[in-house]
């Protein structure tokens, strides 16, 4: 096969993700009917090899597995095989294992995702022996649930021997090529079969998921007869669009293959509410058939992660991510944060990174007609970021809307709902990272401009640039960039003023509150029902003068047993405090906010590319000295009070977005070294993870090989595009590759991507093209664009 679709030996003690998914590049998707399955490899006594899945989340497990007898000895176990399965090649959709049952007789187990509600399996037998075998498969189908071991149905209906699964509203149907079914307990699908000598022999078996039994067995007796040649020829063409990579570490090699297999599968097809095929974050067995936070929509640090991966594969996948959000535009630019393949939306604007992320997508696509396209657009959403309905106080640093709306609800300084969060109300602040955002978003639509030859939307945009680094220079002092309080645009230390309150008292306190500042009140106590009161406070505001302020419990926020309230006025002096209509069951605590907090927020003006070396310099020691941990950049300092390497009962962990934005601008700082040390951390932990779990995770400990979060998330695969970016190769066609800038990689490597084979080391590069075409660039060469110059005397 080409060198595009590389051939592995990936043991059970190697990493591997072996989970497949219907190819929404080829295959019919289905969102709220999605099958996946994963191939598992055992190791010793346990099942040799079999395909698991969980139909959704409708089960607790089913699995398919052969059970092989030779000379009357049953080969089930990985340690009764000759040589037990190794996973061998994999795509989209797509697994293949091959063994030796006996010393003569081997095996190739091919499986394919058909479409999102049906699975082919075909099992390739060749006798290398001089005498005819007998043998015989037995697919063995188990089931169980919560209440236990389920048995497969027979289906006498059927025309040929079927078992059936019925797990409620999906009728899950097993065939297998000339079956029988076992007499005794209706488990297994039996088939017998003589390999000649010399010789190779073949069978299929299917599986297919639908409401009813008839439909079921209708599909999978069409999936029976898929023809696995026709598959593989286009699993092989598709195969030169994923890069292939090579760096001397097998096992990394292999976590990076997995990476561009996941990113392929997380897509499923357009739906009535998204023009274009979108994403799920984990596109896993137990997804499928219930709604969770990971299939909700396109949330937005996500998208920018699958974005510019999926760009190096197919652009169309990428550019139908941005089309989406554009698809559900208003007429004043508002972009809906996280629109969903089932009409979701999360009600809040998006973050803005939509123009950066085009601006990326063409780096690896140049496509100029789609920059053009959505160019308009993209100016109308940033722009309505600088309305006045989203700058309460009117000095033009707009202020988040919601914790959401960040990508990362769990800083120390807010973390709404979290018992060892700060709970202050986002809105009452400025932050470093909301302008960096805008910042990138003015600097990306002035790129664009200037490529479209839009003189006057460069320099509009350039005017945003220089006015909103102005702002951003506001928030620096004492040597970094702070969160400062809305309205008294100070950056001020919390302390906790009263505690232990009484609910239901109308207390006296005269408090000075000195510098003046906002108060968050804490409600804790009783039911999980929230309670019905009216909170009332009176003293003076910042400037001295006479102040009330009375909430309604609904303006409240309130999660587990615990309300809490900022106000939406600073004070000097507390006098009285009351609550009226609470009871004395509840507690109230009194604090001063606190927006010192040190987190991730305070280093993306780094990633901006828009600030002054100097302060670009002290950030970039600032990741050194306080975020950089052993597996990657935390999200907050880790002198911070609250760091919790985990993120469980604090701000912490590793986390793929903020990691490739860190890394992305040492990159634009021309700091190549740290980029390529940064990389190094990210590849080992999720390399370890998924040797232990053969899963990725949406985030990992920042200190401990551990995956965190959600399993088999698409936020946690290794971070291609910064891969991409760190060892400087852009594939953009058979012809035309983008290579160069400083290397520090451990060895020399290679990358494979649609014919060309470039090779990086710290001794230069070397692309290769597949006219035959060779070109050579020194160890310090800038990133440099080559064309093949066949290429260019074919077009002329």
């Amino acid at each position: 096969m080409s060198e595009s679709f590389r051939r592995w030996a990936l043991t059970a003690a190697d990493p591997f993700c072996g989970v497949i998914a219907a190819d929404a590049r080829f295959s019919k998707t289905d969102y709220r009917n999605d099958q996946s399955w994963e191939l598992r490899l055992g190791q010793g006594d346990s099942t040799a090899i079999s395909l698991n899945t969980r139909y959704g989340g409708r089960v607790g497990l089913a699995s398919i597995a052969p059970m092989w007898t030779q000379d009357g000895r049953s080969i089930y176990s990985a340690v009764a095989y000759a040589q037990p399965p190794v996973i061998t090649r994999f795509a989209p959709g797509y697994i293949r294992a091959e063994a030796h049952i006996t010393p003569v007789l081997s095996l190739i187990a091919e499986f394919l995702i058909v479409e999102s509600h049906s699975v082919v399996g075909r099992f390739l037998l060749a006798n290398q022996g001089q005498a005819p075998l007998e043998v015989q498969l037995d697919l063995v189908i188990f089931a169980a649930s919560e209440q236990g071991e389920m048995t497969p149905r027979r289906l006498p209906a059927a025309e040929t021997p079927a078992l059936g699964l019925p797990l409620g509203d999906l009728k899950p149907v097993m065939l297998l090529e000339g079956a029988l079914i076992d007499d005794y307990g209706a488990r297994k699908l039996i088939r017998k079969l003589t390999v000649p000598a010399g010789g190779k022999t073949a069978l299929q078996w299917s599986s297919a998921g639908l409401s009813t039994y008839n439909e079921s067995l209708a599909l999978a007796g069409q999936t029976l007869r898929v023809n696995f040649a026709t598959h593989s020829k286009r699993i092989l063409q598709a195969a030169p669009d994923i890069p292939v990579i090579e760096t001397g570490d097998p096992a990394m090699d292999a976590a990076v293959a997995a990476s561009y297999q996941q990113i392929v599968q997380a897509f499923l097809k357009p739906t009535a509410s998204l023009p274009h095929a979108s994403f799920v974050t984990a596109r896993q067995p137990e997804r499928g058939a219930d709604s969770v936070r990971s299939w909700g929509g396109q949330n937005p640090a996500h998208a920018y992660l699958v974005a510019l991966a999926a760009a190096q594969v197919n652009p169309s996948l990428a550019q139908g991510l941005l089309l989406n959000y554009l698809a559900v535009q208003r007429d004043d630019g508002w972009i809906d944060w996280k629109p969903g393949l089932d009409g979701q939306r999360q009600g809040i604007l998006c973050l803005p990174i939509l123009a950066r992320m085009a601006w990326g997508i063409f780096q690896y696509t140049e496509d100029e007609a789609f920059l053009k396209q959505i160019y308009p657009a993209l100016g109308k959403f940033f722009e309505r970021w600088l309305q006045p309905d989203l700058d309460a106080d009117g000095d033009g640093l707009p202020e988040w809307q919601s914790e959401v709306q960040t990508g990362y609800p769990f800083t120390a300084a807010f973390a709404a709902g979290m018992s060892w969060g700060q709970n202050a109300d986002i809105r009452c602040a400025e932050a470093p990272d909301l302008l960096a955002y805008l910042l990138s978003e003015a600097a990306s639509l002035s790129e664009i401009a200037y490529f479209l030859h839009d003189t006057e939307g460069e320099n509009r945009f350039h005017g945003h640039i220089e006015r909103l680094t102005r702002l951003l220079e506001t928030l620096w002092h004492d040597g970094r960039y702070h969160y400062r309080d809305r309205d008294l645009d100070a950056t001020l230390s919390g302390s906790t003023l009263l505690d232990n309150i009484r609910g239901g008292e109308d207390l006296s306190v005269g408090l000075e509150i000195q510098p003046a500042n906002r108060l968050i009140v804490s409600i804790h106590g009783g039911a999980e029902r929230p309670p019905k009161f009216t909170l009332k406070l009176s003293g003076k505001d910042a400037k001295g003068n006479a102040l009330e302020e009375e909430v309604d419990s609904k303006a409240i926020l309130w999660t587990h047993s615990r309300g809490v309230y900022t106000s939406r006025y600073s004070w000097s002096r507390l006098d009285t405090i009351a609550t009226i209509g609470l009871t004395s069951v509840f507690k109230l605590r009194v604090a001063a906010m606190d927006t010192t907090a040190y987190d991730i927020s305070a280093l993306l003006p780094f990633w901006s590319a828009a600030i002054a070396p100097e302060r670009a310099a002290k950030l970039g020691e600032s990741v050194k000295d306080a975020f950089l941990q052993e597996n990657g950049v935390t999200m907050a300092a880790k002198t911070e009070p609250l760091f919790d390497p985990a993120n469980a009962r604090g701000p912490g962990g590793i986390w793929l977005f903020w990691n490739t934005l860190i890394g992305e601008a040492f990159i634009e700082a021309g700091k190549l070294e740290q980029a390529f040390d940064l990389l190094a951390r990210l590849l080992k932990v999720q390399t370890e993870v998924l040797l232990a779990d053969k899963h990725f995770y949406e985030f990992y400990h920042a200190s401990h090989l551990r995956g965190l979060g959600e399993r088999g998330s698409v936020a946690g695969v290794i971070p291609l595009h910064l891969l991409m970016r760190t060892l400087g190769v852009r594939v953009i066609s058979p012809t035309i590759a983008w290579a160069g800038g400083a290397f520090y990689g451990a060895a020399p490597v290679i990358v494979r991507h649609r014919g060309v084979v470039v090779q990086r080391s710290a001794q230069g590069t070397q692309i290769a093209f597949p006219s035959g075409y060779q070109h050579h660039l020194p160890p310090d060469a800038p990133l440099t664009r080559v064309v093949d110059p066949g290429a260019k005397r074919a077009a002329s």
